[in-house]
Order: C-alpha cells, then structure tokens, then sequence
C-alpha cells in the first residue's frame, strides 16, 4: 500500500488580493503546478487510492458527504437513514465510497460501504 502526502493550499484572489485557503486536499505536485502556496502544517498522509489522477482527493474531508459518510460507518447498518440527502449519497457512490441498492422494504435505500469508503474514514475522518 503506497501512501501520498497531501495539502490544503492558499490561493490569491486575483480581483481583491485577499489570499483564501482552500481545503481540498491535494498532492504537492498539483498544487505546485498551479502556483498556489502549501499549507504544509497541515500535510495529511493517506492511501494512494484516495487522489485522483489530477492529484485531488476524491472527496472534500469537510464535505456534508463525508460527514454522511462518516455517520454511515458509526451506523453499521444496512439501510441509509431516512434524513440522508440523496445528493449527498449520490457523490459517495460517485466517488466509489459507497455502493447504493434497494433495501429490504419500499422506499429504503440500502448501502454498502466499500474497501475504499473504509480507507477514506480511516485516513482522512477519524
């Protein structure tokens, strides 16, 4: 298993000068490539899996879907709680976090949490 080290970063709004920092988590190589400033303090280290070929995370770590997510593996149930946003679910599933089925009852949306949802909790939400 082969870790990558990744950053939140700064950019500069070019309009107003204010520099922002920007959350989503990021290879150093990404970042640099677009000129923004690492905020090395804050170098998270996670599964290799976990960053896109463009070098971002999936999945935004302070996202609602992450939260969700997080909730999701607490749980450890099979069925997706009733105020679960289907958007939210929908970009788990996207992200391939998540797998999403028809549950044992009308109406119920049943999940499975993949080997890569229990890596993203693992490195980047506990």
């Amino acid at each position: 298993m082969t870790r990558k080290e990744v950053f939140p970063f700064e950019v500069r709004d070019a309009a107003s000068g204010a520099t922002i920092a920007d959350i989503r988590l990021s290879t150093r190589e990404y970042i640099s490539e677009r000129h923004y400033k690492i905020i090395e303090s804050r170098m998270r280290t996670v599964d290799e899996s976990l960053v896109d070929s463009e070098g971002l995370v999936i999945l935004d770590p302070d996202s609602q879907s992450a939260i969700l997510l997080k909730e999701l593996s607490i749980v450890g149930h099979k069925e997706a709680p009733r105020h679960a946003n289907l958007w939210q679910m929908a970009e788990l599933v996207n992200a391939r976090l998540i797998t999403r089925n028809a549950g044992d009852r009308p109406g119920i949306v049943a999940y499975d949490i993949t080997e890569l949802g229990r890596l993203f909790v693992r490195d980047l939400l506990s």
